[in-house]
């Protein structure tokens, strides 16, 4: 039987009419850090920045097949950190952590994936308290850090303050069939981060001092029955992360000193029935030691699993049960010595440990198991500590581990598992697949830098003085169709001095202008500003000499606009004319043009930071950050005369009050139609949520409703957008962040704009519309109110899912998700949707990949809520949009 999936495109048009909307492309690969630089050249899409690999964006949860450790097909994507994961007993799995999606539909640091791929619907809405974890972190404590099964109960644990929107601190339990928040309730007062579900009781470990009212330090017990309390209490003094049952006794991990009041470095074994502690003690080495500031560094064991007459305990320590063990030892349980088990690890720090039947999986932050590359995910034979061969490839830490018949989930902090590449601060992609392709150019400095391109060209600028081991002085070009190095080489006498940070380069027909920190190149006179012939490399008599305040003159911005430069940066003259920051430079004589911004205002600024410009031509956008000018902070805008309009977008940084230097900056700036993008480092676009970037009508300055969804990553305030091209209807975002629309990201995004425009050419309304392959659908009533049927027909049996996603890309409904033999014939109920746009995807796959999709009609629905609800949604204006908008045709490119 031939495995198809169909993939087509509804269109719902309901009273008001959209801001342009979004789809992320989410088998885009991404890298392991920060792009800074994006340029496309035909099918090719270049990328700069600072990475060492690039990857597919997994996100933080990977089914990983247990014998050969490849990664299962088709499981849904995590936008974020797993740090528990649980089988749901039928192939299955509930994961905890820090996301808010899992393949852009909303789930709030706890999801349960079924056994087909899918995610069910259900979405407790645990609610993470305002904490930042800190980069290196040793054991940090994420929303969900612990889950526990018992038959249809779910427990969560955690450093969460709500569930479904009541009040539940650190610990609830939900129903896992529904996700309906039980109102079991007993409160924590400080993180939960081990439960075991066992026996009848539920052990919880963690953080706090009180529960359920009662002081039960580091440790509880409730009855599973009733949910009450139990006396057992073993108390601990520092945090418990990891509890595992044995014979009538406990064994218990984290990071403490004593338990019942006896010395136990970091684990101890404890009885069930008294919570007395037991004799055994595996004496991990070193002892606590204090650092300094307030600061300790002890052993710690973050996971235990039970092997028989041993446990195998895994965390940081040197020394284990009397022997040399370093992150990983196997300890017998009766007497607590050290087994000749050793996976010789040669550094780093176990997080996870899972076992089925004699391999032992083993997860951290690690590499080397016994001289063999294992990226922070290995498994190694639990008889003798000897990797197998074992190696799915994780790119980050991994923190949660287990086992389900042939299946091992991973979670953890990372992005890309699998087939992640090495690339160190260059790569491309096929603008199609998304795919890394073969390009990885060597460079002997591979920091900070810059491409540009010229539509056959991509031109690469940096710190390097080699490429490929052929000299290439700072500047590079290659071949866009091939990517092979050029022999192109403008600065073969070398320069004086040169600071890649600061370069920044713009392409006019087949010459290159680059902004830079020199005084002279080739033994000639240039200061700040110069341009090279793209073809042969010479250096251009093109000098506009930018001059100011600061002896630099340094242009930080820099963007082209038919036969003209707009620049900005730090100078009070450039092209032989006064200008205050901002200027616009003749492409053939550098002379400046006669347009002059307002430098009635520009004048009064005592701190100018550009970081990007762009000019349509009536309309010139400067993003940034400058002061004093509150009403303007990020964004300035100045019409054809240079006059600075009104148009004021204020951005807003919530860490700027928080962290010396974090200020509320556009860094990136792309137009597509009338919409600006606006990338940089900010929370808030006119008061409006838009996390780093933001949709802005450049003739208003009003934030439009599209959003992204950058909400939350890796909860690190550096987290940024850096980089913005438009091609094709296809925005591509390059960064520093980890989510993107329910999605997972490394850095890199490409999100497929406005899916209801027209995208190809016309057709006739009463042609039929077919999918690739001899599919077709049909939608009726058009327009409809209420309920829409919808028919298909398959040319072989196929697994037919379908979704409807709302304008920012997030699911709000699963109309099918199954099997069909040839034909499907449904109703689908519109009424519950909010007035706005919808649509759907469909896909159908085979052995040759992705098929191409023919063209759909719209569906335009009449919502049966009042008018004033539309109002509320959009207002009046809207509406007539959206009914323009229901007579386009609908074409969507192949997949």
């Amino acid at each position: 039987m031939v495995d198809r999936h169909l993939t087509g495109i509804i269109i719902l048009f309901l009273v008001v009419a959209p801001a342009h909307a979004q789809v992320v492309q989410p088998d885009f690969w991404g890298t392991d850090g920060e792009v800074t630089s994006i340029a496309r050249v035909g099918n090719i899409i270049y990328l700069a920045g600072s990475f060492s690999n690039v990857g597919p964006t997994t996100g933080g949860g990977v089914p990983i097949d247990r014998v050969s450790g490849a990664l299962r097909p088709h499981f849904p994507r995590v936008n974020g950190i797993v740090h528990a994961v649980i089988s749901d007993g039928s192939g299955g799995w509930f994961v905890g952590g820090d996301f808010t999606a899992v393949d852009g539909q909303s789930h709030h640091n706890v999801a349960h994936l079924r056994a087909d791929g899918t995610v069910d619907p259900w979405d407790p809405g645990v609610g993470d308290v305002e904490y930042v974890i800190r980069s290196g972190t040793v054991n940090p404590i994420h929303a969900v850090s612990a889950l526990a099964l018992d038959g249809d109960v779910l427990y969560i644990g955690g450093r969460f303050e709500a569930v479904g929107g009541q009040p539940h601190y650190a610990i609830a339990a939900v129903n896992a069939s529904t996700g309906a928040v039980s109102t079991w309730n007993p409160q924590a007062d400080g993180a939960v981060t081990a439960l075991v579900a066992e026996r009848g009781t539920l052990f919880v470990g963690g953080s706090f001092s009180t529960v359920a009212g009662r002081s039960r330090p580091h440790l509880a017990a409730f009855t599973l029955a009733d949910g009450s309390l139990t006396a057992w209490n073993p108390a601990a003094d520092g945090t418990v992360l990891t509890i595992a049952l044995a014979r009538n006794l406990a064994w218990v991990g984290g990071e403490f000193d004593h338990v019942g009041g006896q010395p136990r470095n970091s684990i101890a074994a404890v009885t069930l029935d008294t919570g007395a502690v037991a004799s055994w003690d595996a004496a991990l080495l070193p002892l606590r030691q204090y650092i300094a500031h307030g600061a300790y560094i002890w052993p710690y064991v973050s996971s235990i699993v039970i092997r028989g007459k041993t446990l195998f305990a895994g965390g940081g320590f040197d020394v284990a049960g009397g022997s040399p063990r370093h992150t990983l030892a196997e300890l017998d349980l009766g007497t607590a010595r050290a087994t000749p088990f050793d996976a010789r690890i040669g550094a780093g720090l176990t997080k996870a440990l899972a076992l089925h039947g004699e391999t032992l999986y083993v997860g951290g932050y690690l590499y080397d198991f016994g001289g063999r590359g294992r990226p922070n995910l290995a498994a190694v034979d639990a008889r003798t500590g000897v990797a197998t061969p074992w190696n799915p490839r994780a790119d980050g830490i991994t923190l949660a581990l287990a086992t389900d018949g042939n299946t091992v989930f991973a979670g953890g902090e990372f992005t890309s598992m699998g087939e992640w590449r090495p690339r160190t601060g260059l790569a491309a992609l096929d603008a199609t697949t998304g795919r890394a392709l073969q390009w990885s150019p060597t460079l002997d400095v591979p920091y900070y830098v810059t491409l540009a391109t010229d539509g056959e060209r991509a031109y690469a600028s940096g710190q390097f003085t080699s490429v490929d081991g052929q000299p290439r002085g700072h500047f590079a070009a290659f071949d866009g169709a091939t990517g092979a190095l050029l022999d192109w080489n403008p600065w073969a006498s070398g320069v004086t001095v040169f600071d890649a940070r600061l370069t920044r380069m713009a392409v006019i027909g087949h010459t290159l202008y680059v902004a830079a920190s020199i005084d002279e190149i080739n033994g000639a006179s240039r200061h700040g500003l110069f341009a090279l012939d793209g073809r042969t490399g010479s250096l251009l008599p093109w000098a506009p000499n930018p001059r100011g305040r600061y002896e630099s003159g340094q242009v930080r911005a820099m963007s082209a606009f038919g036969s003209t430069l707009f620049v900005a940066g730090e100078f009070d003259t450039i092209g032989g004319a006064p200008r205050q920051w901002v200027a616009q430079v003749d492409g053939t004589t550098g002379a400046a043009t006669s347009w002059n911004p307002n430098q009635a205002v520009l004048g009064s600024l005592r701190f100018f930071d550009a970081h990007s410009i762009l000019s349509v031509g009536q309309s010139t956008f400067v993003g940034g950050w400058f002061y004093p000018l509150p009403e303007h902070t990020g964004l300035l805008a100045f019409d054809s005369s240079g006059r600075m309009l009104s148009w004021a977008p204020t951005l807003v940084s919530e860490y700027q009050q928080l962290v010396v230097g974090i200020q509320p900056v556009a860094r990136a700036l792309a137009l597509w139609g009338n919409t600006l993008f606006v990338g940089g480092k900010f929370d808030t676009v006119a008061t409006v949520p838009r996390p780093n970037l933001a949709a802005i009508d450049a003739a208003t300055g009003a934030v439009l409703p599209w959003d992204p969804d950058m909400r939350g990553g890796f909860s690190d305030p550096f987290d940024a957008v850096d980089a913005l091209t438009v091609t094709d209807d296809v925005l591509y975002v390059g960064g520093r962040f980890t989510r993107l629309g329910g999605y997972p990201s490394g850095g890199f995004a490409a999100l497929a704009l406005d899916p209801s425009a027209p995208r190809s050419v016309s057709r006739r309304e009463s042609d039929p519309p077919q999918l690739a392959g001899g599919a077709s659908f049909t939608l009726s009533p058009n327009p409809a109110r209420g309920s829409v049927r919808i028919a298909f027909s398959l040319p072989a049996p196929a697994a037919v899912s379908l979704g409807v996603f709302d304008i920012a890309g997030r699911r709000v409904a699963t109309v099918l998700d199954r099997h069909f033999e040839r034909a499907g014939n449904l109703s689908f109920d519109t009424t519950r949707l909010r007035a706005g746009v919808y649509y759907s995807p469909w896909s159908w796959t085979d052995s040759t990949g992705p098929r191409a999709l023919a063209l759909r009609d719209p569906l335009r629905l009449r919502s049966k809520r009042s008018s004033g609800d539309a109002r509320r949604r959009g207002g009046s204006g809207a509406t007539s949009s959206a009914a323009s908008l229901a007579e386009r045709p609908v074409a969507k490119p192949a997949a």
